[in-house]
């Protein structure tokens, strides 16, 4: 039983600690201009989500992980990535690098 505790507050701690990680990236792509779409805590079909200043947030139902998907990285073949003003590849090489650092 205890052992048990022990990997629900492991599970838990890892996904505040990734919480953190992904808020950096989401904070300095919106500081940057960059268009933010989707903010998520863990990985897989969402167990949860909600739309806040057109953000799709999410809690996924694997938690070790998550991710911030910025307009323009999801690889449409439709559209040149670096043509979406707002979008990751639309911004100077500078603001990509604060955006992948501050994570």
């Amino acid at each position: 039983m205890i052992s048990l505790l022990y990997v629900v507050l492991a599970v838990l701690g890892l996904s505040v600690l990734i919480f953190f990680h992904e808020l950096g990236h989401y904070y300095m792509a919106r500081r940057v201009g960059m268009r933010v779409e989707t903010f998520s805590i863990g990985f897989g079909k969402p167990i949860y989500s909600w739309e806040r200043k057109g953000v799709k947030w999410q809690i996924g139902w694997l938690p070790f992980g998550g991710f911030v998907k910025i307009a323009g990285q999801d690889g449409d073949e439709s559209k040149d990535p670096y043509e979406i003003p707002d979008g990751f590849f639309g911004k100077g090489p500078l603001d990509r690098i604060k955006v992948a650092f501050m994570g």
